[in-house]
């Protein structure tokens, strides 16, 4: 309720208050000039054009970053999925492997990008003899 609503009602029930408008001037004097701004009822009455502009670009901003890091994720998921199945692949071709072994193995050897590397880097009777030793160790 504005100022004025108020000094109108107050006006209207001088008589049973025994407090008039009169004796109120000082204090709504000072209301009148500190609520310079808007009532909440008023702004929320009033355009926020201003604000929805930003709000929406606010969360385009939001959702582009979430699709770029959605591509990411899946950018790095396949690219895993792919180094994963290069390895169990290589492993497969090397003879007297069960399918327990490879499962082991390629545990083993995704845990260390190094040991990675030197499964595609090494020689075919060495990544054997290799392969031996990583299934004793573990």
């Amino acid at each position: 309720m504005l100022v004025a609503g108020i000094l109108e009602e107050l006006d209207q029930d001088e008589a049973s208050n025994d407090i008039g408008v009169d004796d109120l001037e000082v204090d709504v004097s000072r209301t009148h000039t500190t609520t310079s701004t808007p009532s909440r009822m008023e702004c929320s009455s009033q355009p926020h054009r201003k604000r929805a502009k930003n709000d929406n670009t606010t969360l385009i901003d939001v959702m582009i970053r979430t699709c770029n890091a959605l591509d990411s994720l899946v950018a790095n998921f396949n690219q895993q999925t792919k180094r994963e199945n290069r390895v169990v692949g290589e492993l497969e071709q090397l003879p007297n492997l069960s399918r327990f072994d490879i499962l082991k193995l390629s545990q083993t050897i995704m845990n260390d990008l190094m040991k990675v590397k030197l499964l595609f880097n090494l020689d075919e009777d060495l990544k054997v003899e290799w392969m031996k030793q990583l299934l004793q160790n573990s």
